[in-house]
């Protein structure tokens, strides 16, 4: 119904905008009685069936108390049943399975994903107590720490960090510097130990100042560092390296 706009907020209140504030000093009220009511110049029909079937897609919540309802009515609605139902068929048949039973086959591949990430992290763990042993020989032990410097050529960075973490666990003394190599590009990974940190050793910042030589950055904790963007070509050596890891452990500025 239409009624003046004083009329309207006397009865109803501030209410009646939630939507949006409506113009003119006669404003139209529709109200669905015991749920809401609000100042609309919308279009509305006189029953539900002249919209036909409708499809809610979202809800988004745009500030207390008031929500935007997105939703798709009539053919359009139709439509985007339609493409949901093919992309469910096209899902099934990428897992050669149907739609019915598409729930219980993503359950199974998850179940054998998870069962196989376990198998991975289990196989890891055993190349790396492996490769523990000849670390342990490579180590060069300089002015009261042991330092292990490693290049791996296209390993990913989550196992070089395990492998690092374990070392240093063991060996508390030791700071691992590890470069990772893929293509052009290189990361710097560093490990330092609880004891190699009492000594004044930091990994970030040896982390940062190695970067630094290789047009790369670097940052992270007293115990992790990390960098990035580093120009393979420009992989300092294991010299250089030392070098700045004793810059840091003296408290020189790089």
């Amino acid at each position: 119904f239409f009624t003046p706009r004083d009329d309207a907020e006397k009865k109803y209140g501030f209410r009646l905008y939630q939507g949006g504030v409506y113009p003119g000093g006669t404003i139209r009220v529709v109200e669905i009685e015991g749920w809401d009511v609000e100042a609309c110049g919308g279009i509305h029909c006189k029953r539900t069936g002249e919209v036909g079937f409708i499809k809610i897609i979202g809800v988004d919540r745009i500030q207390d108390g008031v929500e935007r309802i997105e939703y798709v009515a009539g053919e359009q609605a139709l439509k985007y049943i339609q493409q949901k139902f093919r992309l469910l068929e096209e899902t099934s048949e990428i897992l050669k399975s149907t739609p019915d039973r598409l729930k219980d086959s993503i359950l199974s591949l998850l179940r054998d994903l998870k069962l196989e990430r376990s198998r991975v992290e289990n196989l890891t763990r055993k190349l790396i107590e492996v490769r523990l042993d000849s670390l342990v020989k490579n180590m060069i032990e300089v002015d009261g720490i042991r330092l292990i410097i490693e290049k791996r050529v296209g390993e990913e960075v989550d196992t070089v960090i395990n492998e690092a973490n374990t070392l240093v666990n063991r060996f508390p003394d030791t700071v691992a510097v590890y470069f990772t190599i893929d293509g052009g590009k290189a990361n710097v990974i560093v490990m330092v130990g609880d004891k190699a940190r009492e000594l004044g050793l930091n990994a970030g910042i040896i982390a940062r100042n190695v970067a630094i030589l290789c047009n790369g950055r670097g940052v992270g904790t007293a115990r992790l560092g990390q960098g990035g963007g580093l120009d393979a070509s420009k992989i300092p050596t294991n010299e250089k390296v030392i070098e700045e890891i004793l810059r840091v452990k003296c408290g020189r500025p790089s």
